[in-house]
Parts: C-alpha cells; structure tokens; sequence
C-alpha cells in the first residue's frame, strides 16, 4: 500500500482527492481550503526564445 496519502488531482477533478486508509473507502476529496491569489503574490516571467527556422531565413 501507500505510505504516505497526498492529495491529487490528475484528472481535474473539481476538488484534489486522497486515497485513504479505510479498507470501505477507498478515497475521499481533501479537506482543503484555496489559496488567496492577489496581485502582488503572481509573477509573470516572459522568456522568448528565438526561433531557428526564422533565423535561418533571416541570414541567406
């Protein structure tokens, strides 16, 4: 069995879930409160990559 319970969710379920230790059931959706998001708690960080099909063009 498993060790250790953590939440999940892989299927986007509507809540995270957690396989439990009672043999009657087998998992339960988690008990969790969300996150508060504010503004000042997201970054946004921008990384562009070239392109090497464009740069290849751009040199002959």
């Amino acid at each position: 069995g498993l060790t250790r319970n953590y939440c999940r969710n892989p299927d986007a379920e509507i809540r995270p879930w957690c396989y439990t230790m009672d043999p009657s059931v087998r998992w339960e959706y988690c008990n969790l409160t969300q996150c508060l998001v504010t503004e000042s708690s997201v970054l946004a960080t921008l990384t562009v990559v070239p392109d090497p099909s464009t740069e290849a063009s751009s040199e002959e």
